[in-house]
């Protein structure tokens, strides 16, 4: 079922990465786990972690090498000088007893300069409608929601047939920091949503 989990990981990428364009975003820290919690400086941003929940990427990040840039010291390139195009923050998932699937909660972050004619986190969701278009699945209508601690967003949910196995996903995108940040869980029944948009809304 690992694989399954990680194929679902695979689609998230492949639709993140779609639209790579040559731009310089600003540093972007990858964020730490403390005591079930995780916490990215940067975004200014906390997500409770339940128990049995278990982390399976942190801050795995796309860098562009600004290797234009030089300094006046005996160092020329410096590490520091590379800028972030796309971040996993972090994807969690439920381990199971048996080998059912493990519904999962993903977020990723995106540099605005990525896509310079978008206006709004609604044209961010379309685009990723349209690139979900290649896995033929199914999608509702984009809406705004408020999670429990005000913070805004736009919302989008699609039905996807993976190995003749249903997963739903709602996806919730806000922009912080000039970068598009999509928090997409995945679920297969209800049971999964609710626990799912409990862990989202402790953000």
């Amino acid at each position: 079922m690992k694989k399954l989990l990680n194929l679902t990981s695979i689609i998230l990428l492949i639709v993140f990465l779609t639209n790579c364009q040559s731009n310089q975003p600003i540093k972007v820290a990858d964020g730490s786990v403390e005591n079930g919690i995780y916490f990215n400086a940067f975004f200014n941003l906390q997500l409770q972690i339940p128990e049995q929940w278990i982390v399976e990427t942190l801050g795995e990040i796309e860098i562009e090498g600004d290797s234009l840039i030089k300094d006046n010291t005996d160092s020329l390139f410096k590490a520091e000088k590379q800028k972030v195009l796309m971040a996993n923050l972090i994807t969690i998932f439920k381990e199971n007893k048996d080998d059912s699937f493990k519904p999962n909660l993903a977020i990723i972050v995106e540099h605005n300069s990525r896509y310079p004619n978008f206006k709004n986190e609604i044209d961010y969701l379309s685009q990723i409608k349209k690139q979900y278009e290649n896995v033929h699945a199914t999608f509702s209508e984009i809406k705004k929601t408020k999670l429990k601690n005000n913070i805004e967003c736009q919302t989008l949910d699609n039905t996807l047939n993976i190995n003749d196995l249903e997963m739903r996903q709602t996806h919730y995108t806000l922009i912080r920091n000039s970068y598009f940040m999509n928090v997409t869980i995945t679920y297969t029944n209800d049971i999964q949503k609710e626990e799912l948009t409990s862990i989202v809304n402790s953000l």
